[in-house]
């Protein structure tokens, strides 16, 4: 059971699903059964957590601690005591965006009869097909009516998704852009690429008043910095790498870098807001310096364009024979 990290972030909700349990017993109980007794109670626990955060009973949740229970978010705050868990609970249930959970307990070790470790991992699939995992510790402990309590719970958000699985969360991205302003014109195209989990992007920029240009992309996961990467570099000799955040839901923040073609120091901060279709997306650039110099803000209107039909090929093939 997650439970620090679900208050650490509003946007998990845990629905009804359990995968699989893994027994580590390290206390010699007595042969009377107090063992099994232990264990079906720990697993109702856990299914009676999900099924109130499921539907969002914050009561019911809080009720499962201790009256000094706590939380230890992955940020090292504490959220002690029933009042305030339940509080950190009810902040969670106003996300409108919750994904699909499960729990698979690795191990479960009875100290005492009486006190009891759990650890193990929460898969979240979220409605894009992201597929996170992260891992928790609890500590149990059992009351003099026989009632199993939380006692702790420090959840460590160590997200061990496949870098294949991260860039799930970028999928959107795949297919043709096209960007016109002020007299330029430039045609993107983003694809998986063939080398790994990876997605290859190329563009071209087109101007009455200058030399065209082209660059390339490539965007993956950075699992130390568990931050999405890009590198590209541009066919006058320029190159950059930004660090991608997501840093709203639909919204995503670039901290970009490089060196242009003239040997000129480049830093920008951009953002990209994507609509709610996912077929356009408003890109700005703020704080641009190219050698200390700030240039003014701008924002661009990237749209994504209809793939080629074959109708299409067939009739500039006619067009090309005439």
């Amino acid at each position: 059971m997650a439970f620090g990290y679900l208050v650490d972030s509003i946007m998990k909700c845990f629905v009804c699903s359990i995968l699989c349990f893994l027994i580590t017993n390290t206390f010699a109980f007595a042969e009377d059964g107090s063992y099994e007794e232990a264990m079906r109670a720990l697993e109702e626990n856990t299914a009676t957590f999900i099924e109130a955060y499921n539907d969002g009973d914050a009561d019911r949740i809080a009720a499962l601690f201790l009256e000094q229970g706590e939380l230890i978010l992955t940020n090292g705050e504490i959220v002690s005591g029933l009042e305030n868990l339940r509080e950190h609970y009810t902040a969670a249930f106003l996300s409108e965006s919750r994904p699909l959970a499960a729990a698979e307990v690795t191990s479960v070790r009875f100290i005492t009869p009486n006190l009891a470790t759990e650890d193990g991992a929460i898969h979240l699939t979220f409605p894009d097909g992201t597929i996170s995992t992260y891992h928790f510790s609890a500590t149990h402990s059992k009351q003099e009516d026989g009632e199993w309590l939380v006692a702790s719970v420090r959840d460590y958000a160590e997200d061990h998704a496949l870098p294949s699985e991260k860039m799930a969360a970028l999928d959107w991205l795949i297919g043709d852009w096209l960007i016109q302003k002020d007299g330029h014109q430039s045609w993107l195209s983003f694809n998986w690429s063939l080398d790994g989990p990876f997605i290859d992007g190329r563009s071209l920029t087109e101007s009455a008043d200058s030399e065209s240009m082209i660059s390339t992309l490539r965007i993956g996961f950075n699992p130390k910095t568990q931050q999405f990467h890009s590198w590209a570099f541009d066919n006058h000799g320029g190159f950059h790498e930004s660090s991608w955040t997501e840093a709203a839901e639909q919204r995503w923040l670039l901290r970009t870098k490089g060196v242009t073609a003239d040997g000129e120091t480049h830093f920008v901060t951009e953002t990209i807001d994507l609509s709610a279709s996912k077929q356009s997306f408003e890109w700005s650039k703020q704080l641009e310096e190219i050698d200390g110099l700030l240039l003014p803000e701008q924002t661009l209107s990237v749209v994504k364009r209809p793939p080629l039909l074959d109708s299409d090929s067939d009739s500039d093939s006619d067009s090309d024979s005439d």
